[in-house]
């Protein structure tokens, strides 16, 4: 056999230093996952110490708001604090003293403001809450109700909720949907005597048969409506049947009287649905009185004998686990309201100090973006820093330095400061607020300061500065003057130009209307004329009328022409009101221009006085002419003419208006 030795070497060294290389990579990282779980467990920490911090200031907030909404209603809140304190302590945390304080304030609203009595609803409320399986704001305002309506003291709300429980023990019932309705119907009960123990059988027993709960407070209410108000044909069926059924027979025998008289009765459906004459009513009626009422007397003595059955309650829904838990967490916060006593205060001027840094704050920023004065508050603020910072506790040179650093600066504020430039005094006394802070803080170097030459020659910048504030601002105030006074000059003369105008126009319109009476009355005489003339002719022609009676009818139209002329021209001159009246302006009843403050006779079917407010045009109606045409027929007439005679008659008629308008221009005439 040949036997050959083979000699194998392996090099292992750049193994085992990339194991060591893994290793370290391995340990690295395992700082760096405990150093993550590290920061994880800080920023745990630190998230609920935020929350805790939260909800103590929810916490707290909560129960200042309760506090000061109970105060209002005149309870003495620190008494009530201690006693819900106290109460919520009792009732081993199963509502906190800020839950309590929260539900007196519909308490106190229904007139339990005294803190004992307060306290004494409250307590009754939240045993019935917890028995009840309620809320305590529920429960709370079905006592107050019950108690209101029934008159009560606060001391019976426990007998009141020991009822609430019992009848939740004997009927298809709990007491959030009792205490959401009984204040529907305890008004109508006591007002027709019925006691609540009865009210809370008669519940009890008709639910425990199937009626609906909101069913059963409406029939029962229905019910007790109709005994005390009982229709004609009611009272006819009660008198048959025997039984007294109106609010006398109800105050003397109670509800449970008047039930076993119906049931003792016989009545039949149709007869009983006329008696209570709803449909609703019956349903709660029934249940009653199927079973000669043996279940509502068991449930009327139940609630006689009520006496504790709320604490029983809640001591039994206390042992669960969930009230359990809530119960301690009340009471730590219980515990937390009892510090807030003397935390409160110290709390509130923390807030009112940081609320205060912060107000400040954002008014520094305001006024350092000042377009204008921004620069000169950033020198203030820094040079206010320098002065302050640069105190003796850092050494009396470096203070020094630092407020020679701080006047610097003041220096630069107040001289970038120009008043003269200012357009109005509201820059200007925006400046002089900056300057006398400016001034403020260089006076804070005292004398003897190697600094206080500096820190004077400030002061006497910022005196130069308020000077030129002084007098830029009645620069200002005078321009301001002077331009009111020129637009007063101005608008006097704008009045006065106008007042000359509507003179003017107004006697323009006087004159024009002068010339429009004469125009008129030549009008006038010219249509006197002729319409003499047509009726000569016509009265030539028809043979109706001579010569001398068309002449005489004609001289009448022109005297009554003149005379009308005459009269208004009189009435117009006089004074005071009628002359006023009388000297109107003019007709405008077929348009024409009008000035304002004259008068103008308008109106096309009456006379009607006109008096514009402003100068314009009236203008006329534009409606359509009328065109009349005269047919002449003389053929058969024997009267005959000829123009000898035309041309007499007309020269005639000529000479005698031309002598009586000659006459009326004489001194003394109407046209004179």
């Amino acid at each position: 056999m040949a036997i050959s030795n083979i000699d194998l070497r392996v090099n292992s060294q750049q193994a085992v230093r990339g194991l060591r290389q893994a290793q370290g990579a391995s340990q690295q990282l395992t700082k760096s996952v405990g150093g993550l779980r590290q920061a994880f467990g800080f920023l745990t920490g630190g998230l609920l110490i935020a929350a805790s911090v939260r909800n103590y200031f929810k916490g707290f907030n909560e129960a200042e708001q309760a506090r000061t909404a109970v105060r209002t209603l005149g309870v003495d809140v620190d008494v009530l604090s201690n006693n819900l304190l106290h109460l919520s302590n009792s009732l081993e945390g199963a509502y906190s003293q800020t839950e309590l304080l929260a539900a007196s304030y519909d308490v106190a609203s229904a007139g339990f403001t005294e803190a004992a009595e307060a306290s004494q609803v409250l307590e009754a409320s939240a045993l019935g809450a917890v028995g009840g399986m309620s809320d305590l704001g529920t429960v709370s305002d079905a006592v107050t109700s019950v108690l209101n309506s029934y008159g009560l003291e606060a001391d019976k709300a426990t007998k009141i909720v020991d009822g609430f429980i019992q009848t939740q023990n004997d009927g298809k019932i709990i007491v959030d949907q009792y205490a959401r309705q009984i204040g529907r119907i305890a008004p109508t009960a006591k007002s027709a005597g019925i006691s609540i123990d009865e009210l809370n059988a008669a519940i009890a027993t008709i639910t425990a048969q199937g009626v609906p709960v909101e069913q059963t407070f409406t029939g029962l209410n229905q019910a007790i409506v109709s005994i005390l108000k009982p229709t004609g044909e009611a009272e006819k069926i009660a008198k048959k049947l025997g039984i007294e059924f109106n609010a006398a027979s109800l105050e003397a025998k109670g509800f449970g009287g008047i039930l076993e008289q119906i049931a003792a009765s016989g009545a039949t459906t149709d007869q009983l649905a006329k008696l209570f004459g709803s449909v609703e009513a019956m349903k709660a009626v029934f249940p009653l009185i199927n079973d000669d009422l043996v279940k509502f007397n068991e449930n009327l003595l139940k609630q006689a004998d009520a006496s504790g059955v709320a604490l029983k309650a809640t001591d039994e829904f206390q042992d669960t686990l969930s009230v359990q838990f809530k119960g301690i967490i009340n009471q730590i916060g219980n515990l937390i309201r009892a510090l807030d006593q003397g935390l409160g205060p110290a709390f509130k001027e923390i807030l009112g100090t940081v609320s205060d840094i912060v107000g400040n704050l954002a008014e520094a920023v305001a006024l350092m973006t000042d377009v204008q004065l921004g620069e000169s508050y950033r020198q203030l603020g820094l040079a206010g820093s320098d002065i302050s910072l640069g105190s003796p506790f850092s050494g009396v040179a470096s203070s020094q330095f630092g407020q020679g650093k701080g006047i610097a600066r003041l220096q630069s504020a107040a001289m970038g400061l120009n008043p003269m430039a200012a357009t109005s005094t509201q820059e200007l006394e925006k400046m002089r607020i900056l300057i006398q802070k400016i001034d403020n803080q260089a006076r804070r170097i005292r004398p003897g300061n190697p600094n206080a030459p500096a820190a004077t020659e400030v002061i006497a910048i910022t005196g130069n500065l308020l000077e030129l504030i002084a007098v830029r601002e009645a620069e200002i105030l005078a321009t301001k003057t002077a331009v009111v006074d020129t637009e007063d000059d101005t608008n006097t003369k704008i009045k006065d130009r106008m007042s000359l105008i509507d003179q003017i126009l107004s006697k323009n319109s006087v004159e024009f209307d002068q010339v429009t009476e004469l125009t008129k009355l030549y009008t006038d005489l010219s249509m006197s004329i002729r319409s003499g003339l047509v009726d000569a002719i016509e009265g030539a022609i028809n043979g109706t009328r001579t010569l001398g009676e068309v002449a005489s009818s004609v001289f009448n139209q022109i005297q009554r022409s003149l005379i009308q002329y005459g009269v208004n021209a009189f009435l117009g001159s006089l004074g005071g009101g009628i002359g006023d009246f009388f000297s109107l302006s003019g007709g405008r009843s077929l348009g024409g221009r009008v000035v304002r403050g004259s008068s103008y006779m308008v109106g096309e079917r009456g006379p009607e006085i006109f008096t514009p407010s402003s100068s314009g045009m009236v203008s006329p109606n534009s409606g359509g002419g009328t065109s009349i045409v005269v047919n002449v027929d003389a053929s058969g007439s024997n009267v005959q003419g000829d123009n000898q005679r035309a041309g007499d008659f007309g020269r005639v008629l000529a000479s005698a208006i031309q002598s009586e308008l000659i006459r009326q221009q004489r001194p003394g005439g109407l046209l004179a």
